[in-house]
Parts: structure tokens; C-alpha cells; sequence
């Protein structure tokens, strides 16, 4: 808990959202609850004018009521200011919706097939002012988490399916910290600041219990990631270049985002956020993300993952090589005999079945143990781990025939690796940047 303010010195008590509040934004917000007396006009009066003062605003102009009210309630929590009381005091426990009125419910007799299906009228749009409650009723009664109201930048939509309503999504801020994400973008912390509103989260995604049609579920997610960023740039006033999403493992097997060509990053630590702090014993979720531009990751600002790792070392031209040894680092074992035969050329050494070639690499101790780290499966995809165990197996002067056989690659595979690691070192081992579609690869 924070120490009370005794003087009247500048010092920091907090830092919220990248905003320093020190004594005398205390002393302000204590001069404007004394101000407002009895709890005239609630705290979200408050809210209003501590917003106006200190111009807090969201990225489309609104005021930044919510977050404004949640420091309102943490200065409480902390003991230095005493709010007014609220004048919509909850009673404690979840909030329960009523029943939809008859003419809303959807009978349960009336199931939507693959019969009745004709996926070509399928319409993903964003719910009218008119029909949140209704979309917050739904989510509430049949989605595994319920409804929550989504913090921050959002936008809620309806998937009809010709007159019929057949899912709803919610898309929020995406989530403040996530490594794998970072890292895949290739983000440092002053970056990740800056441009973290640029990636949307989706936070709600439910099919209703009715409506059993076989691809219905990754069409509605390729349909709505078409118009996302048009929306977020009419609704915020910016656009957004990646989704995310986290998946429960324990529950779902993550494959309508799969089948829409998500890429999947790996296991999350497992990890929650509870005010300030990041606490283990959650559950680890899987994390995919789905680049809504070819050239996301130079958007997002964090180009591609190459740019940060150090400048390669001088390579031998016949086979690149972290240090050139004196023979030619990739060449046909020996044939046995008190004389080694001459090095037959490259080409010639790729023909033959049984010429099993070597590569000749020196790994740094920082990068053994990122290689045995990702080797080992920690929070990486299936492609990441394959690749670092190649690489182990390739440093530990292994043939490629055998290195192929041990990891379930080609040949061909296991020496193209091999070295784009020794020109590139780690950065070597991701995936270059291409256009169209992100390329499909089993977790």
C-alpha cells in the first residue's frame, strides 16, 4: 500500500497510464471532490471535470471517463482521497439481465443447419445502439465467461446469416503485456507504448448453441477481420494492423482461427493482472495473431526481427559459417582410407544419396541458451522448436541426414537453415516477411 502524503513537496505517488500523479494533481483532485460537496452529480461528474482540467482524452476526443474513474478508485483504495458516494451503489455479486422479451427469444426448435445454410448471405456488422443489450443479454446467458463490460477502445458485432442471427464478437484493447507478441513484432518497451492501440483483441467470440454449420465459424472470423481496421478508423479514429486473441487450451482447440489462417505464437506463462501487478496461477492460454496488413510489423514499428539482433559475422562463400575453419566448413564427410579423396564441389555434393554433408557453426553462450530454451518448447510455436533443435544438433557437428531424420525435416530443409543461421544467427530462424496471406503451420 502507498504512503499518505504528509507534505506539501513535489513527489511521485503513481504513475497511471503514462501519466505521472504527484502531490499537487492529489491536491487538485482532493480541491475538486471539496468543491462538489455531498456528492452532487456523482463521480462520474467528478470524473468529468478532473478530465477536462487535466485534458485526459481517448485517441477519438471523448473524455477518458472510465479511466479517470478507475484512479478516482485506486487513490481511494490507497488512502489518499475519499470519494463521494456512488450514486449507483451495486448490490453485490453479478449484474443479472432480464429476460428478452418474448417477441426476442429465439426458439430452440428452430435450429440453423448446414441444410438452411447459404454461407454466401453471411453478414458480419456492427451492432446498432439499439441492439447492445440485446448483445450483452446473449453473451451473458451463453458465452462460458458471461458479459463484462469492455474497457477502453471496443466495438461489438452481429454475424447474420440471412434473417437469422447466428453469432456475435467483441473486439477490445488488446492486452498490455505479452511477450510472445512482443517478440514476434519486435517491440522494445518505448515502442510497445506507442503503438500498442494499433493492435485490437478479440475478447468475445460466440457461435449461439443453435446454430450447428459446419466452416461457419472461421467464415465469420475472415469476414469481420476484412472490415475490422475500416471500423476502428470510423469508430476511434485510427486504424488497427494486428488482432490477437487467447485462447483456453482446456477448453478449445483454437481451430476456426486456425482454419482463417491465424498465426499461433505459443503458450502463454499464465500469468493475470490484477490491479497492478501480474500474478501467476492463471491458466495458460494460446496466443494467435493475424496481421491485418502484409507489412504489419514495419506499421506497428517494430520491423522485421533481424533488424535487432547484432550484425552477422564474415561467412566463408562456400558455406556460411560463424568461423571459417581452414578446410571448407561444409563439405562430404572424408571416405575412409589412410588419404582423404578430394572435396567434391557443392553441386556434385547434393546429388548423391549418401553424401551426408556437415556444417561447421560456433554458437555464443547467449545464443545456446535461447536455442536449448526454445528447443525445450517454452511459450514458442511447434516451427521455432524444430528449428532450434536442427541448429543444436547441426552445432554439435551431426550430419544433415541425420539431423533431418532426428527433427522430421528434409535434408534440404536442415543445410538451408543451417545457414541462414550462420549469416543471420537468431534472426535467421524466423520467417522472412511475404506477401498475401500468412503462411499455415500446426501449433
Amino acid at each position: 500500500m502507498e504512503t499518505p502524503i504528509t507534505g506539501f513537496e513535489r513527489r511521485l505517488v503513481t504513475r497511471y497510464r503514462r501519466r505521472d500523479i504527484g502531490e499537487e494533481e492529489l491536491a487538485f483532485v482532493r480541491a475538486q471532490i471539496a468543491q462538489q460537496g455531498g456528492g452532487r452529480g456523482g463521480r462520474k461528474a467528478l470524473a468529468e471535470r478532473i478530465c477536462e482540467a487535466w485534458g485526459w482524452r481517448q485517441r477519438n476526443g471523448a473524455p477518458a471517463l472510465r479511466a479517470c474513474l478507475d484512479l478516482l478508485l485506486r487513490l481511494e483504495e490507497w488512502g489518499h482521497v475519499e470519494l463521494p458516494p456512488s450514486l449507483h451503489a451495486r448490490r453485490g455479486g453479478r449484474k443479472v439481465h432480464p429476460l428478452l422479451a418474448a417477441d426476442l427469444v429465439v426458439l430452440r426448435g428452430l435450429d440453423v443447419g448446414a441444410e438452411d445454410a447459404d454461407l454466401d448471405t453471411l453478414v458480419v456488422r456492427p451492432v446498432a445502439p439499439e441492439e447492445q443489450e440485446g448483445w450483452r443479454m446473449y453473451m451473458d446467458r451463453y458465452h462460458y465467461l458471461g458479459y463484462r463490460p469492455i474497457v477502453g477502445e471496443h466495438i461489438e458485432y452481429a454475424a447474420m446469416l440471412g434473417d437469422d442471427l447466428v453469432a456475435l464478437l467483441g473486439w477490445g484493447s488488446a492486452a498490455l503485456r505479452a511477450p510472445l507478441r512482443e517478440r514476434w513484432v519486435g517491440w522494445d518497451e518505448a515502442t510497445q507504448r506507442e503503438r500498442l492501440h494499433l493492435v485490437a483483441d478479440n475478447v468475445r467470440f460466440l457461435v449461439l448453441p443453435w446454430v450447428k454449420v459446419p466452416h461457419l465459424a472461421s467464415k465469420i472470423l475472415a469476414t469481420n477481420l476484412r472490415r475490422l481496421s475500416d471500423d476502428w478508423q470510423r469508430r476511434w479514429g485510427h486504424p488497427v494492423h494486428l488482432a490477437e486473441t487467447f485462447v483456453d487450451p482446456q477448453r478449445f482447440r483454437g481451430t476456426c482461427y486456425r482454419a482463417s489462417n491465424w498465426i499461433h505464437l505459443g503458450q502463454t506463462a499464465g500469468r493475470s493482472k490484477r490491479g497492478n501487478a501480474y500474478l501467476h496461477g492463471g491458466s495458460a492460454k494460446a496466443l494467435f495473431v493475424y496481421p491485418l496488413h502484409r507489412k504489419a510489423r514495419e506499421r506497428l514499428g517494430g520491423g522485421t526481427l533481424g533488424q535487432r539482433e547484432p550484425p552477422p559475422a564474415p561467412v566463408d562463400a562456400t558455406c556460411a559459417s560463424s568461423t571459417p575453419p581452414a578446410a571448407p566448413a561444409c563439405a562430404p564427410d572424408p571416405a575412409p582410407g589412410p588419404a582423404p579423396g578430394p572435396v567434391a564441389p557443392p553441386s556434385a555434393a547434393r546429388t548423391g544419396r549418401g553424401n551426408s554433408r556437415r556444417c561447421d557453426l560456433a554458437l555464443t553462450p547467449q545464443e545456446r541458451e535461447e536455442l536449448e530454451r526454445r528447443a525445450r518448447g517454452q511459450a514458442v510455436e511447434h516451427r521455432a522448436v524444430v528449428r532450434a533443435r536442427a541448429i543444436l544438433r547441426v552445432a554439435a557437428d551431426e550430419p544433415f541426414s541425420s539431423v533431418a531424420k532426428a527433427v522430421g525435416l528434409g535434408r534440404g530443409a536442415v543445410r538451408m537453415w543451417a545457414r541462414r543461421f550462420a549469416r543471420k544467427r537468431l534472426a535467421g530462424l524466423e520467417d522472412e516477411p511475404r506477401p498475401g496471406r500468412p503462411a499455415r503451420f500446426p501449433p
